[in-house]
């Protein structure tokens, strides 16, 4: 049965799939179902080849291949609710039987669908570590009104297998899926094996906002409506505006006719928000806090003399010789268009002061060993699960100093046991007993000599870097520094692991 006020008859559906080596079934890699408003012209089918399969692409994880098809917009929503068959309408794969993972947020709409959607918040111009949580790629650049419904996987060992691929394999599996279903997985890896359904607001296509000025300087926030068709009933629209820090204005207008909706304000607009809401289908538009450009800078480089510069990359004999280009620069011309708002009072000065505390805590400046020691103490202390000191240079007190900061989680050392001038060293089976004893469990891995020159902590997911080894840190100073991107590191790290000869009485 169709869904009250859901006024859509055509759905188009974006598909890929993994058929494994070996097996029957394919697994769900990413499906898209999205509604079609009224007007919208059908777009052509995926062709199938001379032996009935869609565009495909040979991977170690197994076949990846896509399909779109076009379906009735019941016939979409019927198969987004069971995902256990291809979505084929025709041809030879009608009713072929699809597999995938556990999916959080089952479908659960009877007559009315809106409630269940919701709306993508879109990002921000200038995004920040805020939104690294948000799933918005189907909230468009353009900001069209529309809502969505999300199948996350909970996970599907056949398709998590395309994330361990190599990197240059993945990135070519990930560029080929991206370019026909929309969704880049290097930024959005929460989105393989899942479904989304896509429903664009049936009347209202988008709000543009932006901000007029008199000859007095009085600034009016300008709010204008696109239309797809006129709105049977008025909807509201919300405003709220921030100055700052603190919230100024939150008022409701309405929002019906082709004219826009016009708001003074005395004093210079700094951020404003604002939500489009139906009497009946809830919140169909959304813009979080955004600032209104005001100008804009650009720098010219004038470029010099193009210099080739030739040596070796190394020192060795038999190192290689190589050349590079540098181009110079003879000078910096810098325009800019606009007058940017003063800042108030030291209002910019605090900001930057609260921006820095943030930074420092994932960077930390170690200049003396006991404070060099409270901080890997303080970070080693909140693992969960696993510890893993990368250090060439630790011995087995390393082992035991820094694995009894561990709380309960599982520690592990990869080491390639390179002595240190001046340093009694200590086997690292001492270490091991010594901590054993202490009841932590731990594993020790010996990598060969000059495998590896960098310093890491692994504690669970974050991987921090740091500048010197664990037997001096902060005798001289150094810096400890959280990598914003691990994932390539532990990659590396896990393979540096896996080749190391575990130290004997260490299993």
């Amino acid at each position: 049965m169709a869904p009250v006020d859901f006024p859509f008859e055509h759905a188009i559906v974006r598909f890929s799939c993994l058929q494994p080596k070996g097996a029957q079934v394919p697994h769900l890699v990413f499906a898209s179902v999205e509604m079609l408003p009224r007007g919208r012209a059908l777009p052509d089918e995926t062709p199938l080849d001379d032996k009935g399969f869609p565009p495909s692409l040979s991977t170690k994880a197994g076949r990846l291949m896509f399909r779109r098809v076009a379906l009735s917009a019941q016939a979409a929503l019927d198969w987004y609710r069971r995902l256990n068959t291809l979505p084929d309408a025709t041809g030879p794969h009608i009713g072929r039987a699809l597999c995938h993972g556990p999916l959080a947020d089952e479908p659960s709409w009877s007559d009315d669908i809106w409630p269940a959607l919701v709306v993508p918040i879109p990002p921000s111009v200038f995004p920040g570590p805020a939104e690294d949580d948000r799933i918005d790629p189907f909230s468009g650049k353009n900001r069209e009104a529309v809502r969505v419904h999300r199948r996350l996987s909970v996970g599907d060992p056949a398709v998590d297998a395309l994330r361990d691929l190599a990197e240059e394999k993945k990135q070519k599996a990930f560029e080929w899926l991206r370019l026909r279903i929309w969704v880049d997985f290097t930024l959005y890896p929460e989105m393989l094996g899942s479904a989304v359904l896509i429903a664009p607001d049936p009347e209202l296509r988008n709000l543009a906002t932006r901000l007029d000025r008199d000859a007095a300087g009085v600034e009016t926030i300008v709010a204008e409506p696109d239309w797809r068709v006129a709105p049977a009933k008025p909807l509201e629209l919300v405003v709220r505006e921030q100055r700052h820090g603190g919230l100024s204005l939150a008022k409701t207008f309405s929002l019906q006719g082709d004219d826009p909706v016009r708001i003074p304000r005395r004093s210079p607009v700094r951020e404003i928000a604002w939500d489009v809401v139906h009497p009946d289908r809830g919140v169909i538009a959304a813009m979080p806090m955004t600032g209104f450009g005001r100008s804009t800078h650009s720098q010219s480089h004038v470029m010099g003399r193009k210099i080739t510069i030739e040596g070796k990359d190394g020192r060795g004999k038999k190192a290689p010789s190589s050349s590079r280009v540098v181009q110079e620069v003879a000078s910096v011309e810098t325009v800019q268009v606009g007058t940017p708002l003063t800042p108030i009072g030291r209002l910019n000065e605090g900001a930057q002061l609260r921006r820095l505390r943030r930074a420092q805590a994932s960077e930390f400046w170690l200049d003396d060993p006991t404070q060099a020691r409270d901080v890997i103490h303080g970070i080693l202390s909140k693992a969960r699960n696993v510890i893993t000191l990368v250090d060439p240079y630790a011995d087995g007190l390393d082992l035991a100093d820094y694995g009894a900061f561990s709380t309960g989680a599982k520690v592990r050392m990869l080491t390639a046991e390179q002595s240190t001038t001046g340093r009694a060293f200590v086997a690292l089976p001492q270490g091991i007993t010594a901590l054993r004893e202490l009841g932590r469990r731990v594993t020790v891995r010996r990598m060969p000599q000059n495998a590896l020159h960098d310093r890491f902590l692994v504690v669970d997911r974050a991987v921090w870097s740091l500048g010197a080894s664990l037997n001096g840190v902060g005798q001289q100073a150094t810096m400890l520094v959280r990598l914003r991107e691990a994932r390539p590191v532990c990659k590396r790290l896990m393979q540096l692991w896996l080749k190391a000869a575990p130290i004997e009485g260490a299993k």
